[in-house]
């Protein structure tokens, strides 16, 4: 697990862009605010398609 404020600062995210993220992949964190690897992977990658769109 990992935190959503540790994925917010690797991708260079505004706290808006991560909402935008997490909304439209429908991810919900747990009670921690923590995500699994495989969502913080897709954050990532729709990072790098939002940074280029």
């Amino acid at each position: 697990m990992q935190s959503l404020e540790d994925v917010r600062k690797a991708n260079r995210l505004s706290l808006e862009e991560l909402g935008k993220a997490m909304f439209s992949m429908m991810i919900n964190p747990n009670s921690d605010y923590e995500i699994t690897a495989k969502d913080s992977k897709r954050i990532a990658d729709w990072t790098e398609g939002y940074r280029e769109f």
